[in-house]
């Protein structure tokens, strides 16, 4: 194919879709134009779609060839060619030579500016099926209780819990005696009629937000930089904000238990969309982790494809380049996370290798972005506001040491003490939470009664927080229901201890008595039952739903993590991380670190990253304390 020459740094080129009827041959044109080019800009629509399938392609007439483009492309022309006018359109596929990777990297680099520019962004979701009008019909309804949020505090709901017997669930009336009068009318107005949460229409959008736009990385970026946007689905179109309001309406009303998928990429893109309306843009980590469940057929993109909504400083840092190794780019990408942020937060982003590719592509430091966390509960992870729940470094920011190798990361810290004993943790809260008032016991008592003897011992020498000391006065009623309900032999007669490790196989993320690790927002939030039993009085005993809860928080923490202890000396420490941790492991404090850190000691001196660690008694800067007296050595570390 013959592709006409960009001459300029800004130039572009542009598809125009030649007129014609629906049973006529595509006819196009490329032509070139520049984006800042004085005088009159170029006047287009930018296509966001998938490529699809590349096999059984189809063919068009571009100016003087005839070419072959993917069955997806080939169904969206059809649709967005017009009858009576030329429509002219952006679109990767077409417009950008994929033969040559120079070409590549400079167009895509200039992508935000496209679609920022572009008058309307239209989104190609595919061919509509025999689903899409019951599905389009439903999310117009579902958008259009946008007009009965009347006060920040009235969420919507479905009748009796979101599983209604009668035929249609309908949003209560407001009780808020403070709410507007204007807001109190819009909610005596007729409700939409929406069916209930068992019903199959849902199963309908369900399988709706499963199309493959949803799930691609450069989706993201491309609707966040629209300035407007229509959605296509077949002959189906909508409004991107009707979408958007369906999909926040979806999740007020708890359909989303049916539907967690829905919000999930369309609230995420519109969230990042207000902000940036508003001069905001949010950090490259925090991006990356929010889209680390997208896909992308050229895992370079899975960065290159949030270059446009980061800070433009921090986008020159990330300078496109396909002829770069993968591995060299997500460490330029870690490094830019880390300066950005000021701490080591991304280092809790690393996953745990499970393929020999990703071991043999990735230093141990940086998060392979192709695969998907590891972890239910990321130890890292920062409130809205920036504040964290973690503090082991004492807010020190990172050192780093200027090394020429790109691979590897020198960080100055302290070993804190060796891992020696490991057990993977079982559901030791064990009866079926789903089956609700059957217990069960487990099969392998030995395993369990193994598991308690080890940190029953190791805990005799474990160096207790000042803070945890003064709080084992605390009735830990959680603790010695679960214990006097699910097992019959006694662990200890320290509450202490058993409060300790309560606090470990949970990260210290669930509430209990004189605690401030949780907000009293995020308590009632994330723990409803737990809440509710504070209200009552604490009654014995524990209600089943607050032990549900805090087995379900246990199963979440626990997920592909290992309950571990650790000495030093005289001192012992008990912990959990991420992976499978060995003898010899050592837990280590790395200064711009939020959390602990599990390093392993290689041959050559350097260190291989493992994970973030929960370690109790060394989570608020306690161990910087001991390095002012002699105590624990700095040193610097190696990472590679």
């Amino acid at each position: 194919m013959h592709y006409p020459i960009l001459r300029e740094a800004k130039d572009i080129r542009l598809l125009r879709i030649l007129a014609g009827k629906s049973d006529e041959p595509i006819a196009t044109a490329l032509c070139t134009a520049t984006l800042d080019a004085p005088g009159v800009p170029p006047t287009y629509d930018a296509l966001s779609y998938v490529w699809g399938s590349t096999l059984d392609k189809k063919p068009i007439q571009c100016n003087c060839d005839v070419i072959d483009v993917t069955p997806n492309l080939y169904m969206a022309l059809l649709r967005l060619r017009r009858e009576t006018e030329h429509h002219v359109l952006w679109i990767d596929q077409l417009c950008i030579n994929q033969e040559d990777p120079g070409e590549r990297s400079q167009q895509v680099s200039m992508m935000g500016e496209i679609y920022s520019k572009a008058e309307r962004v239209l989104v190609w979701l595919g061919s509509h099926d025999d689903e899409t009008a019951l599905v389009w019909n439903l999310l117009y309804e579902v958008a259009k209780l946008r007009d009965f949020e009347a006060h920040e505090t009235y969420h919507l709901a479905l009748a009796e819990q979101a599983f209604p017997t009668t035929a249609y669930a309908t949003r209560p009336q407001s009780t808020d005696q403070n709410a507007e009068p204007q807001a109190k009318a819009r909610t005596s107005r007729r409700l939409p009629q929406l069916p209930p949460g068992s019903a199959p229409q849902w199963e309908a959008v369900k399988r709706f937000f499963n199309r493959a736009w949803f799930s691609r990385m450069w989706t993201f970026q491309e609707v966040v930089m629209s300035h407007e946007c229509t959605v296509y689905c077949g002959t189906y179109s909508m409004q991107w904000l009707d979408l958007s309001d369906a999909c926040k309406a979806i999740s007020i009303a708890s359909f989303d238990i049916f539907l967690d998928q829905a919000q999930g990429p369309v609230g995420t893109i519109q969230v990042q969309r207000l902000r940036l309306r508003e001069g905001k843009r949010s950090s490259l980590r925090a991006l990356l982790e929010a889209n680390r469940n997208r896909e992308s057929s050229e895992p370079k993109d899975m960065v290159y494809g949030l270059r446009a909504v980061i800070d433009k400083q921090v986008a020159v840092s990330m300078e496109v380049d396909y002829q770069e190794r993968l591995g060299d780019t997500y460490a330029r990408a870690a490094r830019v996370c880390i300066k950005q942020d000021m701490c080591l937060t991304v280092l809790g982003s690393v996953e745990y290798r499970r393929t020999e590719e990703s071991r043999r592509e990735m230093p141990s430091w940086v998060p392979d972005w192709r695969s998907r966390t590891s972890v239910e509960v990321d130890l890292s992870m920062r409130r809205l506001d920036g504040s964290k729940f973690y503090d082991a470094s004492n807010s020190e920011l990172p050192y780093i040491v200027d090394d020429t190798d790109p691979k590897k990361l020198i960080l100055r810290g302290f070993v804190v003490a060796k891992l020696t004993k490991f057990s993977e943790v079982r559901r030791w809260l064990d009866f079926g939470i789903y089956r609700m008032g059957h217990r069960r016991f487990p099969k392998k008592r030995f395993e369990i009664q193994e598991w308690k003897e080890m940190y029953s011992n190791a805990a005799k020498k474990i160096q207790f927080p000042a803070s945890s000391l003064k709080q084992h006065q605390q009735a830990d009623r959680i603790t010695a229901s679960v214990w006097e309900r699910t097992i019959s032999d006694s662990l200890s007669n320290d509450e202490t201890v058993e409060m300790a490790y309560r606090r470990t196989i949970t990260a210290d993320l669930l509430p209990r008595p004189s605690s401030t690790r949780l907000t009293e927002k995020e308590d009632k939030e994330g723990f409803p039952a737990y809440t509710a039993w504070q209200y009552a009085g604490f009654p014995s005993p524990a209600p089943i739903e607050v032990l549900q809860e805090h087995d379900i928080y246990v199963t979440k923490v626990m997920s592909n993590r290992e309950f571990f202890i650790a000495e030093d000396g005289p001192d012992s420490y008990m912990g959990v991380v991420m992976g499978v941790p060995t003898n010899g492991d050592c837990v280590c404090i790395l200064l711009g670190g939020d959390t602990p850190f599990v390093l392993r000691p290689k041959e050559n001196g350097e260190w291989h990253f493992l994970a973030e660690a929960y370690v109790h008694g060394i989570m608020d800067g306690e161990a910087m304390e001991r390095t002012k007296h002699g105590g624990f050595q700095y040193q610097n570390f190696v990472l590679s």
